[in-house]
């Protein structure tokens, strides 16, 4: 039997409230949509901790995800690994920090759910680790589409020195 979150008792209670959801996908749909507005408008910054996108990770990172419901977990985990996905590149674009994005990288990749389609935060863990032989076989894995586009201006980007530079 599939356990609904009751949102008051939940883990997750301050997330729903913030974002204004009543259960897991819609707080997914709800995080996606302000992450998109910070995107669009340029004004992210995983340093801005009134953005609510930085506030709602925070919350997710402090749940012990063995207290969520199976469905509650997965969009934690998605949510973190969107929130990271877009830091890492923040913080080779955004702040020319190295070591950031390496740590950014590696908890994007951590946090990505199993079988999530997205092969970019691969590509840029590799790009920042300085591993750009491996980034562009993983490269060759990607077959078509606006994520083949992506990774090939990521590799001839990250080749020409533009990443940290």
């Amino acid at each position: 039997m599939k356990r609904i979150p009751v949102i008051a008792k939940s883990p997750l209670h301050k997330a729903y409230v913030l974002l204004g959801a009543s259960d897991p996908s819609e707080l997914s749909e709800r995080y996606l949509e302000e992450d998109q507005k910070i995107v669009t408008s340029r004004i992210s910054d995983y340093h801005d901790q009134k953005l609510i996108t930085n506030k709602i990770r925070m919350i997710l990172e402090t749940i012990d995800p063995s207290s969520l419901s199976v469905e509650e977990n997965y969009w934690r985990l998605n949510i973190l690994w969107l929130w990271y996905h877009h830091a890492i590149s923040y913080a080779i674009w955004g702040h020319k920090d190295k070591r950031r994005a390496q740590k950014y990288s590696s908890l994007a990749l951590k946090y990505q759910p199993k079988n999530h389609p997205n092969k970019i935060t691969r590509l840029l863990y590799l790009l920042v680790h300085n591993r750009f032989s491996e980034a562009k076989r993983w490269e060759k894995t990607i077959k078509a589409g606006p994520e083949k586009t992506t990774a090939l201006r990521l590799l001839k980007f990250y080749n020409e020195g533009g990443f940290f530079t």
